[in-house]
């Protein structure tokens, strides 16, 4: 089974959903701005493109992330369902990688100082 945009899209939700205060996918963090598309034989994720397997690191609080992750009916097992491999790991500490690109919005404004 392959990968598709929803799949990485989904996950990437249900962690946010979860809590998580921060999100990267293959060391590249993630917006809540960041679209994911299906793309030939890899995914466009923002700007770029990425390939198999994808890692996806979030910060947050570790058990609640983790319930919501193996939460019964979720985006977890229904992956697994479908054949594709996700491990969830814990881990102590982690280190994400600061968001690289501009930030373009066609109407948000930065407040002015007083």
């Amino acid at each position: 089974m392959v990968v598709r945009a929803a799949d990485l899209a989904g996950r990437v939700n249900e962690l946010w959903s979860a809590g998580a205060e921060a999100v990267a996918v293959n060391g590249v963090r993630i917006l809540a701005t960041t679209g994911f598309r299906d793309h030939v034989d890899d995914i466009l994720v923002g700007e770029g493109t990425m390939r198999p397997p994808f890692t996806i690191a979030a910060i947050g609080e570790p058990l609640t992330l983790q319930t919501a992750l193996r939460f019964r009916g979720g985006f977890v097992e229904g992956l697994q369902s479908i054949g594709l491999q996700v491990t969830v790991q814990r881990r102590e500490w982690i280190k994400l990688n600061a968001y690289r690109r501009t930030l373009q919005f066609r109407y948000a404004q930065p407040a002015k100082a007083p």
